[in-house]
């Protein structure tokens, strides 16, 4: 019996694509009027076209600026929906290059491959990868289960603890006559590292943070924390970036 106020855009979420809502979801979920809505948000959720996301959670993804082509490393990924903000932004404007490749095959005015700009240059699909790791093995299967609604075949989900994130050994390349092999690593262009923390930041919704913390358990993450930042600056390519955040103050 009471007003509810309609959904509303983020305003510094760029192109309208994030929208807020007052209504709790305890009403939602309970009352008749909603049903439809409901119903709208659990099927489009399912499939990938929409992800329920705290705002805040939703700021580092768009500071890393990615583009399509790059290689990107999420080292603390789970549950994965930073994951799908980064996979979103390496497949920007996908549909439009591969409907013009097709065009162009079409016409036959393609050339030999690439066809489409850098970074959707693979007949206009996106050429980048990320890699999404998370160290713990049951929020590895979350971060799956996330992920695979968004069908991108640009994707590696890894398990392995982030401080020690393993270098991934390229093809050699050829070395001159007589000499051994030149061995290569992948490098990335970009780096989320949205490490572990004590969490003190989520006390709007979670206030049993206040009363469970101490400066021990801050601290005890500390090493961790730097590990992994130290980590990520190891593997990044020249002129790469890292982006670093905590749900802590």
């Amino acid at each position: 019996g009471q007003p509810v106020e309609p959904p509303q855009p983020v305003e510094w979420y760029p192109d309208q694509l994030a929208w807020w809502m007052t209504t709790p979801k305890q009403v939602i979920r309970r009352h008749a009027p909603f049903a439809s809505f409901q119903k709208f948000l659990v099927a489009e959720t399912e499939v990938g076209n929409i992800s329920r996301q705290e705002l805040v959670s939703m700021i580092p993804p768009l500071l890393i600026d990615i583009r399509p082509g790059m290689t990107v490393l999420d080292m603390c990924a789970a549950p994965g929906s930073k994951s799908a903000q980064l996979m979103e932004a390496l497949h920007a404007g996908e549909e439009e290059t591969i409907l013009q490749a097709a065009k162009q095959v079409k016409e036959g005015s393609a050339g030999p491959e690439p066809l489409g700009p850098e970074g959707l240059n693979d007949d206009g699909r996106t050429t980048g990868l990320l890699i999404a790791n998370d160290s713990d093995y049951k929020r590895a299967h979350l971060l799956i289960h996330q992920m695979k609604r968004l069908s991108s075949p640009n994707l590696i989900v890894t398990n392995h603890d982030a401080t020690l994130y393993p270098s991934i050994k390229l093809p050699p390349l050829p070395a001159p006559e007589g000499q051994r092999p030149i061995n290569r690593y992948l490098k990335f262009d970009r780096i989320l590292a949205d490490v572990p923390c004590s969490g003190d930041g989520t006390a709007r919704k979670n206030i049993g943070v206040w009363k469970d913390w101490s400066p021990a358990s801050a601290l005890g993450l500390h090493t961790t924390q730097v590990r992994i930042l130290v980590r990520a600056l190891q593997m990044l390519k020249v002129g790469g970036r890292v982006v670093y955040s905590t749900c802590s103050m």
